[in-house]
């Protein structure tokens, strides 16, 4: 009978749930931040990048936007309560969250009105014409439509164009409709 060998212990950080991703985001810091990071990883018995996490989800939870803090404006629009399912929810939650960071016309309808450019606020405007109005129901009509991206470039053709967003909107669905079957 042949012997086990003893692997050693994985190192690292544990695999994530199904659609909790961890993204890259590559930034430039001054020595004293990095070297402060660097001590709250050492204090905290962790890697820097998690102390990064740790840190900016801190100030994530304490900052104050629109009211709330950031963490609670971000979740605002679904996946919050999706975070109390545990891993699986949190998975769910951070695949909703990544597909936000991927899409510019879905961060569009995230942000807040005042935060808003001038041809951002037409898109969402075109969006509203197809009565959608609450921040939720942006979130879901640019996750459920498939065709966010696409209504994004034609509103911008009509922006430049100068067409109102009524005009907009009204195009799009001739578009539309000229597409699906009789």
């Amino acid at each position: 009978m042949a012997e086990k060998k003893n692997k050693p212990a994985k190192r690292g950080r544990k695999p994530a749930p199904p659609g909790a991703k961890l993204t890259q985001l590559t930034i430039r810091l001054p020595p004293t931040q990095r070297l402060g990071l660097q001590l709250l990883a050492r204090d905290r018995g962790m890697s820097v990048s998690q102390a990064v996490e740790f840190a900016l989800g801190t100030l994530l939870r304490e900052y104050r936007f629109e009211g709330t803090n950031i963490e609670d404006f971000v979740f605002r629009w679904g996946p919050r309560e999706k975070l109390g399912m545990g891993a699986a929810g949190r998975g769910e939650a951070e695949a909703l969250a990544e597909q936000v960071v991927n899409s510019y016309p879905l961060f569009v309808l995230l942000l807040p009105e005042r935060l808003r450019l001038l041809n951002e606020t037409f898109f969402v405007s075109v969006v509203e014409f197809f009565g959608v109005r609450t921040p939720k129901g942006l979130m879901e009509f640019g996750l459920e439509s498939g065709m966010t991206e696409e209504l994004w470039l034609h509103s911008q053709v009509a922006f430049r164009r100068g067409s109102t967003p009524e005009e907009a909107a009204e195009e799009w669905k001739v578009m539309m409709d000229s597409l699906s079957p009789p």
